[in-house]
């Protein structure tokens, strides 16, 4: 018991350390902007924050073929669960922008509100297993 126990508590602190990775990478994106960098080195880390997200997927790609039956499971519940919401979400945030009803805003918040979902929906998809 106390072995099931620890692999979900390490589990969850992969999940949630890839959470946080995310959002960091995704708060330096925003203040990078304002930050006082000279040109060579604001295009220095513009670049590696591309880089990260490039290098993103393959990354989670091969997480997922490590993983065993049951958190596969749970993330393709999770991820199909988190992609028709956002789908959802951003063509009604879309038809509030393009009527002006709300103002444009980066996608990097897309970014942060899928990984929200995500997470939940994962936490959720969780308890139907135990």
């Amino acid at each position: 018991m106390k072995s099931e126990q620890y692999i979900q508590i390490s589990y969850l602190v992969k999940v949630v350390t890839g959470i946080l990775l995310v959002i960091s990478i995704c708060t330096a994106a925003f203040l990078l902007p304002e930050s006082n960098f000279s040109d060579g080195l604001n295009l220095g880390v513009t670049g590696m924050l591309i880089l990260f997200f490039i290098v993103l997927f393959p990354v989670v790609y091969l997480i997922y073929r490590r993983m065993d039956e049951l958190q596969r499971r749970l993330h393709e519940h999770a991820s199909v669960f988190t992609i028709t919401l956002l789908v959802s979400i951003s063509g009604a945030l879309g038809v509030l922008q393009a009527n002006q009803i709300i103002p444009l805003f980066n996608q990097v918040w897309t970014l942060g509100i899928a990984i929200v979902i995500w997470a939940t929906a994962l936490s959720f998809f969780d308890k139907f297993y135990k």
